[in-house]
């Protein structure tokens, strides 16, 4: 950050994406399935004018439900690939509206939720418990 000068940019989207770690226990191999979320940020050279679009590092967090403004600075190595985002405004008030995002899947289903599926064998198992109650 101390050898480069900050650039403008302005986050377009905060995308979800959901990686399997195996690992080994006592009980056998299992999974865990984790999320990570990246910025997608939009990049202006003030002095050529170019547009690039950059991804961010991971973040572990629901990075929407805390900035407050969709500005940040972004600083970039000598080789131009490696970027550090800085300059980051978080909302004062968690009822504070989110930042305005272009095609983002944050909001899409969790994968964590129960399908539909599910939820209709679940509510029929309820339907027939109860109704064994009431006709015995």
């Amino acid at each position: 950050m101390q050898e480069s000068t900050p650039l403008k940019g302005r986050i377009l989207n905060i995308v979800r994406e959901y990686y399997d770690d195996y690992y080994e226990d006592s009980d056998g191999r299992r999974r865990r399935r984790q999320t990570f979320y990246f910025m997608i940020i939009e990049v202006v050279d003030p002095q050529t004018g170019a547009v690039q679009t950059i991804k961010s590092d991971p973040y572990r967090i629901p990075l929407q439900k805390y900035i407050g403004s969709p500005y940040v600075q972004v600083y970039t190595d000598r080789t131009g690939w490696k970027h550090v985002v800085d300059g980051f405004q978080l909302k004062e008030k968690r009822s504070d509206p989110d930042i305005p995002l272009e095609n983002s899947n944050v909001y899409l289903k969790d994968f964590n939720e129960p399908t539909i599926f599910i939820k209709i064998i679940t509510g029929i198992i309820f339907i027939l418990f109860f109704l064994q109650i009431f006709f015995r």
